[in-house]
């Protein structure tokens, strides 16, 4: 965020918060997919899966 300018921050925000959505509603269908603590594991497996994935892409983003 720091070497964005204030409007390519706005973007980069509003990217974050899409994501953070989609993120979400993926997972959550994942632990229903799956049932009990398996559930649970498949939510937490899901989040730091795509944490990680989305960490990679905001390193390397380039507005």
């Amino acid at each position: 965020m720091a070497r964005l300018n204030p409007q390519q921050r706005v973007v980069l925000r509003d990217y974050e918060r899409r994501w953070l959505a989609l993120r979400d509603r993926q997972c959550a269908q994942e632990a229903v997919d799956e049932s009990g603590a398996l559930g649970d594991m498949g939510y937490s497996r899901c989040i730091l899966v795509e944490v990680a994935s989305r960490r990679e892409w905001v390193e390397n983003y380039r507005p």
